[in-house]
């Protein structure tokens, strides 16, 4: 696959150094295993994990139903892991409050979400535990009692919940879908020029211009053009896009592109809530530390 960055963007010179910085950097986001950080305002070192009290979602008349979003920061067991060396790479493009490198998504709070990696399994979307780390060939890599997670969800009409769970099983029960490193040369051109090269008011998401413009003949997610062509966080954006009216909405009067979409840019998309965030290890008892405050979610947890 082609990039589809342009390199006109910059200025003419043969041997620019932001070229060459773009023919390295997508190697930091290949099968989301980049390393990155997430600021300590929101996970101090003195507490093993934090908790929303009482998260303020969008009013949806009943009933509805949540579905959830966890993002990494991972912390990978040898020092001299190519992501570890070149984590700079990621942070010195981030232009959101945090920095994250991984999305995975679930229909409960169990620690079983589904992620879309390169080696989480042998189609891709696998099932990633934080608390056991040897059932996913990506999280086997990450040391979880340094490594961090946030949780989100988004309340949902029932109607919409259905259909985005109906959509994301057919994924997972099929195995059609497969990661594309590729779309890394993509994400990895935009974030250099959406940091460098675009005014700081027009960074941020939902503000920022796309490279390529969705097409008109794209709006109805041909699947001959999407069909095994994603990463982490275009697919999540992607099957959001398609399911949640609201979502859709915001991604059309914005014109953002999916494909674009980045890890820290989830929790940009309206109606995403922090839930709470803690350590890998400790993500069961941070888990049920937030249901504990919040019994409407008990039932989402059954571990």
């Amino acid at each position: 696959m082609k990039s589809t960055f342009n390199f006109s963007v910059f200025p003419p010179h043969k041997f620019h150094p932001v070229k060459i910085f773009i023919l390295l950097l997508p190697i930091l986001f290949i099968s989301c295993k980049s390393n990155s950080f997430i600021e300590k305002k929101d996970l101090p070192l003195e507490y093993p994990y934090i908790i929303q009290d009482h998260p303020d979602f969008s009013d949806i008349e009943k009933p509805y139903d949540y579905f959830f979003i966890r993002l990494y920061n991972a912390k990978y067991k040898n020092p001299l892991y190519i992501a570890n060396i070149l984590q700079f790479g990621i942070q010195a493009t981030e232009v959101n409050d945090i920095s994250v490198s991984h999305a995975a998504f679930n229909f409960s709070l169990n620690d079983d979400f589904w992620g879309l990696s390169l080696n989480g399994g042998n189609d891709n979307l696998a099932q990633e535990t934080c608390t056991d780390t040897s059932t996913n060939g990506y999280m086997s890599n990450v040391d979880p009692d340094k490594a961090e997670q946030i949780t989100y969800a988004i309340r949902l009409s029932k109607e919409e919940y259905t259909n985005l769970k109906n959509f994301l099983n057919e994924y997972i029960n099929k195995s059609e879908i497969r990661y594309d490193p590729f779309i890394n040369f993509s994400i990895a051109g935009f974030s250099i020029r959406r940091k460098f090269f675009t005014p700081r008011n027009m960074q941020l998401f939902g503000n920022v211009t796309y490279l390529n413009e969705p097409k008109k003949d794209r709006q109805e997610f041909d699947p001959e053009y999407t069909k095994n062509d994603f990463v982490c966080s275009t697919f999540i954006a992607y099957a959001l896009n398609k399911n949640v009216a609201s979502i859709n909405q915001y991604f059309n009067e914005h014109n953002i592109n999916y494909r674009f979409v980045n890890v820290s840019d989830i929790p940009e998309i309206p109606g995403v809530v922090k839930l709470f965030n803690s350590t890998w290890s400790e993500y069961l008892n941070s888990a049920n530390a937030f249901v504990e405050e919040n019994p409407e979610f008990k039932k989402y947890l059954k571990q």
